[in-house]
């Protein structure tokens, strides 16, 4: 699977993930920002198949220039979850 030139990243629990950044870098912008930044995702939970569940998808996004920095897609199975960063 490729990356859509974005950077390969494991991240859990988007929606508790704001207080763990102190700041992030934008390839774009080519700058370093304090703070975090925009977090969208959302909990489909939307079964795929074969016992597959989407649990969580959704980007970090630049504040400033609105860039996606990465997107992080979480699929789960009875009693595993695997997150994928395409």
């Amino acid at each position: 699977m490729g990356t859509l030139g974005l950077p390969i990243a494991f991240v859990l629990a988007m929606a508790s993930s704001e207080d763990r950044f102190s700041r992030y870098y934008c390839n774009k912008c080519g700058k370093e920002y304090p703070g975090c930044p925009l977090i969208r995702y959302e909990n489909p939970n939307e079964e795929l198949g074969e016992e597959v569940i989407l649990i969580e998808k959704g980007e970090y996004d630049c504040k400033i220039c609105n860039n996606i920095i990465v997107m992080v897609v979480s699929y789960g199975t009875i009693g595993m979850v695997i997150v994928m960063v395409p």
